[in-house]
C-alpha cells in the first residue's frame, strides 16, 4: 500500500477492515505474492473498498464474507479461479461500475472519502511540486522530504468573494506540495502564480490536474474551475484504477521506489482545537472518545451521504444513543445526521454539558 499508492500515514489510509482480509490471503500464499499483477490486483480491490466504504458499515459481517470467499478458492483448489478474483466478483454484486466520474470528487475537507484517492494520485502519478518541479514520490530528500496540503485558491481570497467553509475547502482546491513551496506560495492568487509557475516547469499545473484556462484562474470563475479540475482528477484516477485492475505496472515502479513520507493534512486550526479539547474531556470523564471524520453512508452503504467531525457510532459509553459534534456544518450535514437517527451538537459547550448530564444519571 506505501510504495505501489503511496498511502504512507493514517490520515490517507482509510479501509482497515480489508486488511484482515488482505492478510489472510497472504497468509494462504506463505506470506509472498505470486506476481505484481496479482499484487495490483490485490490493491485494486483494496482502493474500492476504500472509496466505496465497504468496511464502513457492519465491519465483522462484511469480513466473514470476504473471507469465505478466500476459503472456498482455497478449498475448491481451482487454480484457474484466483481467490483475488473472487474478491473482486464480491465487490462487484453490489458496485458494477468502476468508473468514477466528476462528481465524485464533490468532497470537501480532509475527511472526504475521496481525500486519499487525491493523495494517492499525487505519490504515484508524476504529480510535480508547483515551484521546484519534483515529483512528489518517495524519492524525496531531506528539506523536501515533508508535503502539506496547499489551497490552490486561498482560502481569504474565497472568502471575501463570498464562498462557503464546503467550497473553500473542496476537494478539487486542495493539491499537495512540499513545505518549502506551501510557505513560498502563502496566499498568493492563483493568476498571480499560476502561469508563473508554469514557465518555470513547463507541465508542472498538468501534471497537479489543474486546469490550464487563465479565464478560471479568477475567483469570480471558481466554481467553474472546481468543475475542470474535477474532470481531469476522475481521468488520472481511472487511468489508475485500470492500470491495478489488468495489473500494468509501470517499468520504474518497484516495491521499494516508494518509502514512507509525511504530510501536513489540511484543517482548520480552530476546529482541530475544538476537537482535541472534546477528546480529552471525555477521557477524563472515561467516556469513549469520538471517531474524528467519521462518514456517514447511505442505508446501502453505497453512497458517502455526510462526513461527522466527531462521532459516537456506539455512544458516549458503548450502547448508547449515536452522538455527533458537528462544527460550522451546512445545513445539508444536520440533515443527513438528524434522518440517520443521530443527536448532533453544534458546539463543545452543548456536547460536554450533555455528557455531563449523561453521568449525573447514572450517578443517580
Amino acid at each position: 500500500m506505501s510504495s505501489r499508492l503511496g498511502l504512507d500515514h493514517d490520515r490517507v489510509l482509510g479501509g482497515v477492515g480489508a486488511i484482515p482480509a488482505i492478510s489472510s490471503y497472504l497468509a494462504s500464499q506463505d506470506c509472498r505474492l505470486p506476481d505484481a499483477r496479482t499484487a495490483d490486483r490485490l490493491l485494486f480491490w483494496y482502493v474500492n473498498c476504500l472509496l466505496w466504504g465497504r468496511y464502513a458499515g457492519s465491519t465483522e459481517t462484511v469480513l466473514n464474507v470476504d473471507l469465505q470467499r478466500l476459503r472456498t478458492a482455497q478449498e475448491d483448489g481451482d487454480e484457474a479461479t484466483d481467490p483475488v478474483d473472487r474478491l473482486i466478483a464480491e465487490l462487484t454484486r453490489h458496485r458494477s461500475d468502476w468508473r468514477l466520474s466528476a462528481q465524485d470528487f464533490e468532497g470537501w475537507s480532509r475527511g472526504a472519502r475521496f481525500y486519499p484517492l487525491l493523495y494517492m494520485l499525487s505519490r504515484v502519478s508524476h504529480a510535480r511540486d508547483l515551484e521546484s518541479g519534483l515529483e512528489l514520490s518517495g524519492h524525496l530528500l531531506g528539506r523536501y522530504a515533508e508535503l502539506e496540503v496547499h489551497h490552490l485558491f486561498p482560502k481569504a481570497l474565497l472568502y471575501r468573494h463570498g464562498y462557503d467553509r464546503s467550497q473553500v475547502n473542496a476537494l478539487a482546491n486542495f493539491a499537495f506540495l512540499t513545505l518549502e513551496t506551501n510557505r513560498s506560495l502563502g496566499d498568493r492568487a492563483p493568476a498571480n502564480y499560476f502561469a508563473a509557475c508554469e514557465a518555470r516547469q513547463p507541465g508542472v499545473l498538468a501534471s497537479q490536474w489543474i486546469p490550464d484556462d487563465p479565464e478560471l484562474w479568477a475567483p469570480e470563475r471558481f466554481s467553474e474551475f472546481l468543475a475542470k479540475r474535477r474532470e481531469l482528477l476522475a481521468i488520472a484516477a481511472n487511468s489508475l484504477l485500470d492500470d491495478l485492475q489488468n495489473g500494468r505496472r509501470p517499468e520504474h515502479m518497484e516495491a521499494s521506489s516508494i518509502e514512507p513520507g509525511r504530510v501536513k493534512v489540511a484543517e482548520d486550526e480552530h476546529e482541530a482545537a475544538i476537537v482535541a479539547r472534546v477528546q480529552n474531556a471525555m477521557e477524563e470523564r472515561s467516556l469513549e472518545k469520538g471517531v474524528e471524520h467519521y462518514a456517514l453512508l447511505s442505508v446501502d452503504g453505497a453512497i458517502e451521504e455526510a462526513v461527522l467531525d466527531l462521532a459516537w457510532p456506539d455512544g458516549l459509553e458503548f450502547g448508547g444513543e449515536r452522538i455527533a459534534l458537528l462544527l460550522d456544518e451546512p445545513p445539508e450535514v444536520r440533515d443527513a445526521a438528524g434522518s440517520h437517527g443521530w443527536r448532533f451538537f453544534t458546539s463543545e459547550e452543548a456536547l460536554l454539558a450533555h455528557a455531563d448530564h449523561e453521568l449525573l444519571g447514572q450517578a443517580a
